[in-house]
C-alpha cells in the first residue's frame, strides 16, 4: 500500500481533474491511505515514519477541504504522542482535533478525541 501511495496516488494527485468535487474526493482518499500507512508504521514501532505519514495525511485532508478527516488524523497523532509520553503534545493535538470537529457538523466521532484528552491528563 505504501508503494501504491508513493507512486500511483502521487501521480493521480498531480493530474488534472474533471471537477473540484473529484479533486477533493481524490485528496481525501489519499489522506485515508496516508493515515493507514501511519498506523502501519506506528504498529511496527516506526514512530518517526508514522509521524511523517500522519502529517502528510493532515496536509492531504486540508487540501481536500475535509476537516473531519484532518481531525481524525490529529486524534491518531494524539494517541501516538500519549504512547510516547509526550503528554503536552497529545493535549495540543487532541484539542486541535476537537476544534476541527466543532467547525464541521459532519464530525466523524468526538468521543475518541475526548478520550485522548482524558488519557493525556
Amino acid at each position: 500500500m505504501v508503494q501504491y501511495l508513493a507512486t500511483d496516488v502521487t501521480a493521480y494527485l498531480r493530474g488534472k481533474f474533471t471537477d473540484e468535487r473529484v479533486r477533493r474526493d481524490l485528496f481525501s482518499a489519499a489522506s485515508e491511505l496516508a493515515y493507514l500507512a501511519g498506523w502501519m508504521a506506528f504498529d511496527g514501532g516506526q514512530h518517526a515514519m508514522a509521524q511523517r505519514y500522519f502529517a502528510e495525511a493532515v496536509k492531504l485532508a486540508a487540501e481536500a477541504d475535509d476537516p473531519p478527516m484532518a481531525a481524525h488524523v490529529l486524534r491518531a497523532m494524539a494517541h501516538q504522542a500519549i504512547d510516547l509520553g509526550h503528554h503536552q503534545q497529545a493535549l495540543d493535538l487532541a484539542a486541535a482535533s476537537v476544534d476541527g470537529d466543532l467547525r464541521d457538523r459532519r464530525a466523524r466521532c468526538r468521543v475518541p478525541f475526548r478520550n485522548s484528552l482524558t488519557r493525556s491528563h
